[in-house]
């Protein structure tokens, strides 16, 4: 019996879409730590995170994509290789980080910095397990998790209030701007 939705479908899929899933995180943070600031970056990543989505999907699918689990004996070569490179491509990301600060705030790249941390350590917990209900896997989706609560509560929502405070900054000073305008030809 088999424990996934696809009654087809081994422990083998899911750990694939898992890879597919680690590889377009970890590459898509490293480019937008490099390319955020050109112009029209937004539109182009979603573009080629889209593009490599379903391809990796159409490949999962149609049985094309490396094996990453089998049963009986466990983790592929493949799977633990491309842990240990997005390892290595969430330590690349944590290096410009630290380099080339994302904020003005220090705790905020911190914070990212942690986040990634987190996603990196993750590898090399997934790279440990049998069974894909052990510890390890247990282990390696709670540092998953942590990870991402960094990231939302240490990075994206500071880094959001920043932006946020900047833009209303500058309208509430167009609004003074306007009512001592607007009080100055009262006065006349």
């Amino acid at each position: 019996m088999t424990n996934t939705v696809f009654l087809s479908w081994t422990t083998n899929e899911p750990t694939q879409f898992w890879v597919l899933g680690r590889y377009i995180h970890s590459v898509g943070i490293l480019a937008a730590i490099l390319f955020a600031e050109r112009k029209n970056f937004p539109a182009l990543l979603t573009l080629l995170l889209l593009f490599f989505s379903a391809g990796g999907i159409a490949l999962i699918a149609l049985g094309l994509f490396p094996d990453a689990f089998l049963a009986g004996s466990g983790l592929t070569p493949f799977k633990i290789a491309s842990e240990y490179f997005t390892a290595a491509i969430f330590g690349l990301s944590i290096y410009l980080i630290m380099e080339r600060p994302l904020t003005g705030k220090k705790e905020t790249n911190y914070a990212f910095a942690r986040s990634l941390l987190c996603f990196m350590l993750v590898a090399f917990v997934f790279t440990t397990y049998f069974h894909t209900d052990g510890f390890s896997s247990i282990t390696g989706h709670l540092l998953y998790f942590l990870g991402a609560y960094i990231l939302l509560t240490g990075f994206i929502l500071p880094y959001s209030q920043e932006l946020l405070d900047i833009h209303f900054f500058a309208l509430n000073n167009k609004i003074r701007r306007l009512n001592r305008n607007l009080e100055d030809r009262v006065r006349k």
